[in-house]
């Protein structure tokens, strides 16, 4: 026992005594992954269009810092490691080129192209870290068609592969990459 507490305190003294820097954390995509060219010919007319409104999140993942639950009911945001861009444009941007890849005979944008597309909204409650070495994605999301409304909610729970928040950053990427893949079988039913 006293060999873990002079260890902790070597560790926090060692980060005390140094410069703090910042890093930023960008979400990634599977690689290789471009948005597909989607026009209307060789579709027989045009492709089904799919708008990604904004995503809705929670003020606490909505701020700079990246999100870590450090116990059932205890959360903390990080200072020095930091979304690049606000979280919300990023997952709205990955979610459209992950969609766009899944479904390539859809045009899937951000952009509000025609009067009635079908649409998707996404609120997300839980986008973070876990002290049990997981990365956890948590919401639903509400998909418009013709009238019809279908809300699914999600939970996507992903392993860190290693510590520190390049694997989280990486882990969540995962997560919400799998979650596209389960929005784009839905809605192409």
């Amino acid at each position: 026992m006293k060999k873990i507490l002079i260890a902790l305190l070597a560790v926090c003294l060692t980060a005390c005594s140094g410069p703090a820097t910042t890093k930023y954390y960008q979400l990634t995509t599977p690689q290789g992954a471009a948005l597909p060219h989607v026009s209307s010919s060789g579709f027989g007319g045009s492709p089904k269009r799919l708008w990604v409104q904004s995503i809705n999140l929670p003020d606490a993942l909505a701020s700079t810092g990246i999100a870590f639950q450090t116990s059932e009911v205890q959360y903390r945001l990080a200072e020095q490691n930091l979304w690049a861009s606000p979280l919300d444009q990023q997952l709205q941007q990955t979610l459209v080129t992950n969609l766009s890849n899944l479904l390539p005979n859809w045009l899937v944008t951000n952009t509000l192209v025609e009067d009635e597309p079908d649409s998707l909204t996404v609120t997300v409650t839980a986008f973070q870290g876990r002290w049990d070495g997981h990365a956890v994605v948590k919401g639903y999301w509400l998909y418009q068609h013709q009238g019809e409304t279908i809300r699914q909610p999600f939970e996507i729970v992903v392993a860190l592969k290693d510590d520190g928040y390049p694997a989280l950053v990486q882990a969540l990427s995962a997560a919400w990459y799998q979650e596209a893949q389960q929005i784009a079988s839905q809605i192409n039913q």
